[in-house]
């Protein structure tokens, strides 16, 4: 259950950021599986916890790994709040890759 009282991270730019992030920085891979669910943790000071990333749903070693690597690689986030207060937040972050080495979220 989520309190009624979290403000979640917010990428730098934004989700249209993000978007623009990884496109720039994925690499291709060959997957059966198209698309990755990455769960991770912004800590208090907006980095990425490597450590708590987790993958979800996978869809084969190298896409899991490129998914992995470009959560961890991310810049700072703006941190999330409860009740007023930094916390370390988790998130989830589909990553999906498309035939001929696309990738979008």
């Amino acid at each position: 259950m989520v309190p009624d009282n979290v403000v979640y991270p917010v990428f730098p730019g934004g989700m249209t950021a993000l978007q623009d992030y990884i496109t720039a920085n994925k690499r291709a891979v060959q997957s059966a599986i198209p698309s990755v669910f990455v769960e991770f943790v912004v800590d208090t000071d907006g980095k990425v916890i490597d450590s708590q990333c987790v993958i979800l749903a996978s869809g084969g070693t190298e896409a899991d790994q490129e998914a992995v690597r470009l959560v961890t690689e991310m810049p700072v986030w703006q941190p999330g709040t409860i009740a007023g207060q930094p916390a370390p937040i988790k998130m989830v972050l589909p990553v999906t890759f498309i035939p001929g080495g696309q990738c979008a979220i």
